[in-house]
């Protein structure tokens, strides 16, 4: 800070000038400091709310589609077609596809086959 001093003569206007530039210097350097830390902090605060707001609108966004896929589930249970429910809920057909095969739902029902031989029943009817 002051090691100019030492290479001015003995004048002592010389040393006031030489001390009085090197204060200067050090404010001027703390100034930019506090600026800079001053900015960090701003911009933090500015990304924290962008975060935050990013965060609302990813979850409201995620919110809809668990809404739509509820809906197209309650459909799928009435084996309605997929491009009406791709009409109702927005979902493409092939999400409405992944959603049925994940759930097992609306599966084509096959003819019951046993092993076992069916009993017969026979009605009575009286008379």
């Amino acid at each position: 800070m002051i090691s100019n001093m030492s290479n001015a003569n003995t004048d002592e206007i010389t040393r006031h000038e030489l001390f009085a530039r090197d204060m200067f210097l050090s404010d001027l350097a703390t100034d930019l400091d506090a600026a800079r830390r001053e900015g960090r902090e701003e911009g933090r605060e500015e990304g924290i709310e962008e975060g935050i707001l990013k965060g609302r609108e990813e979850g409201r966004e995620e919110g809809d589609i668990l809404r739509a896929k509820k809906v197209a589930l309650k459909m799928l249970a009435k084996c309605m077609p997929y491009e009406e429910i791709s009409e109702v809920t927005d979902l493409s057909i092939a999400q409405i596809e992944l959603l049925a095969n994940e759930n097992r739902v609306c599966e084509t029902t096959a003819k019951y086959r046993s092993e076992k031989p069916r009993k017969k029943f026979t009605i009575v009817l009286f008379a």
